[in-house]
């Protein structure tokens, strides 16, 4: 009898064992079960979207919870925000959007990064009453979501049962949120890479410029025979990005990722650009397309694109200047021939005032000295002149515009007397007077023939401002610094009443409005002032105007000529 009660004994206590490999077995089958689902989801889905809803559906199921949440942070936020959740009351999303670190089981395990298992929510303490009454749950195990050592974020499981959840189970679920952090955090990473792909590609749509890139199998090394290198460029080179506006350059949508580069590109001039992009390193040039009988021009520069000391490709941009360019070359023609009409109308001008004037002087030597019309005649000589020097600064604009200056050494101080007597010799009639400071010393400028027509019209601006029989002109050279550069300031005064201020805006602007020409002899003044100013500039100088009285041009004008790398003889 005892022997078989030992028997019986040894047997249950067998079974016992049995059954606790049994159920132990099973626990690590469903273990294996989570663990491969888990594998499954994380290496299916990449999108935080489609990631996180999927994970939590295979803990619950693995685990027999009853529902769950996925909250994450983002860095240096003092809350979690809620990002999926399965098998809970809708109002919960609602209400728990967002907790603050520290509240509830869920911000705690946040702040704290440990995890934690309420056996029973109806005898815990930490437990939150709101939360129960939605959920109705009894039990729950919550894990911190790690990544590089800091919380990122919570996996909350529930149950309706008490005492539902284990240590082991919690210790599972944080082994497994160590494997579920790096995919989450990579599924948000992938995320916002793609998100900033399609912000790029968007404002790649909206560029009106081809953008591409392309690129060889095998890095470059050796460039001692370009030819070479260049053929097998252009045989092998890839794209590797292109943008809408590069297709539609090309009228050919097909060229995608790993088209032939040539395919993109005129044959031939792809490979001039080629060899010289890579001789120098960057190439700009025009490529001509033809659509139809209509001819397209872009302007393409390229550039190479290296990585350790080798050259991989190259990328660059395409801009169609079609458009550009048959403007400017109508802007060429048309300036063509406007100087050719102001050269002949010049030319014509000129040879019919010569012929007036000599008909005025025959006729002034036929009229009797004490008749009357001797005045008119010298009126009409006086009109005749003006409108040769008006000719002959128009002339002098269109030179300066023209040509590019060739500058040579010469004496500021001694040209300003040559112009002035000059200008003295035209208006024998009247008295006028030059004081000029600072004229004893040889100044020398770099300038050209221009220098007798800024310093001759300079003076006639004075004469016509001058409402009186003397002209009193002063001018004055000194040393100036202007932008940092070295130099002299030439100042004029006279005794007239100045430049009107429309004339003055209209020259420090460098413009010209025939219709604003009220005031007498303003066209004469400003095409004179017009003159001086282009050649100043022309050689890198600056011309003011300013009212001797400010707000007041009647009191007189100083005009302000500043000339660089001046020097006087003794320096």
């Amino acid at each position: 009898m005892g022997e078989k009660q030992a028997v019986h004994s040894e047997k249950s206590l067998l079974e016992k064992k049995v059954k606790e490999l049994r159920t132990e077995l099973e626990r690590a089958r469903q273990e294996l079960r989570i663990r491969t689902d888990l594998a499954r989801v994380i290496t299916s889905f990449t999108s935080p979207e489609e990631l996180l809803p999927n994970v939590l559906n295979v803990l619950c199921d693995g685990f027999g919870a009853s529902g769950g949440a996925i909250y994450f942070m983002e860095k240096g936020s003092d809350r979690i925000t809620l990002k999926a959740t399965y098998g809970l009351d809708a109002s919960y999303a609602i209400r728990y959007q967002e907790i603050h670190l520290g509240s509830h089981v869920t911000g705690l395990v946040a702040e704290t990064g440990e995890g934690m298992i309420i056996k029973d929510s109806a005898r815990d303490s930490r437990s939150t009453k709101g939360v129960v009454e939605i959920l109705k749950y009894r039990s729950a195990v919550v894990t911190p979501v790690t990544s590089k050592g800091e919380v990122v974020g919570i996996i909350a499981l529930i149950s309706e049962t008490p005492d539902f959840f284990t240590e082991r189970d919690l210790k599972l679920l944080e082994f497994m949120g160590a494997h579920i952090s790096l995919a989450i955090v990579n599924s948000f990473l992938n995320q916002e890479i793609n998100e900033e792909k399609t912000k790029t590609l968007d404002i790649l749509e909206q560029v009106d410029e081809g953008i591409f890139e392309v690129e060889v199998p095998a890095p470059i090394d050796n460039l001692e025979d370009v030819e070479k290198v260049t053929l097998e460029f252009y045989k092998n080179a890839v794209f590797t990005l292109v943008n809408p506006s590069f297709r539609r350059q090309c009228g050919n949508d097909d060229i995608v990722h790993g088209t032939p580069m040539y395919k993109g590109f005129e044959d031939i001039q792809l490979f001039r650009m080629l060899k010289e992009v890579l001789r120098n390193g960057s190439v700009k040039g025009i490529e001509r397309r033809w659509a139809g009988e209509e001819e397209h021009l872009f302007e393409v520069s390229m550039v190479l694109m290296e990585k350790e000391g080798s050259i991989k490709g190259v990328k660059g941009i395409r801009r169609d200047v079609t458009k550009r360019k048959k403007i400017e070359e109508e802007l060429r023609e048309s300036k063509a021939r406007t100087e050719l009409y102001m050269d002949i109308l010049s030319h014509d001008i000129s040879n019919m005032n010569t012929a007036i004037m000599g008909y005025l002087d025959i006729l002034k030597e036929r009229i009797d000295k004490d008749s009357g019309l001797k005045v008119y005649i010298e009126r009409c000589g006086d009109a005749v002149t003006r409108a040769s020097q008006m000719v002959k600064k128009v002339r002098g604009l269109s030179r300066v515009q023209k040509s590019g200056p060739e500058l040579s050494m010469a004496d500021l101080i001694e040209r300003v007397q040559i112009a002035f007597e000059i200008v003295k010799a035209e208006t024998p009639a009247r008295s006028i007077q030059l004081e000029l400071k600072n004229g004893g010393t040889p100044i020398f400028i770099r300038c050209d023939e221009m220098i007798d027509e800024l310093l001759t019209n300079l003076f006639r601006n004075s004469i016509q401002t001058v409402d009186k029989p003397s002209v009193e002109i002063r001018m004055e050279i000194r040393e100036w610094e202007f932008n940092r550069k070295a130099g002299h300031l030439l100042s004029v005064t006279d005794n007239g009443e100045g430049v009107p201020d429309s004339v003055r805006e209209r020259v420090m602007k460098g413009i010209r409005d025939s219709e604003k020409d009220t005031e007498e002899g303003a066209a004469g003044k400003e095409l004179g002032l017009l003159l001086v100013k282009s050649i100043t500039e022309r050689y890198g100088g600056k011309l003011w105007i300013e009212n001797r009285m400010v707000g007041e041009n009647r009191v007189g004008s100083k005009i302000m000529l500043f000339f660089p790398g001046m020097k006087s003889s003794g320096n």
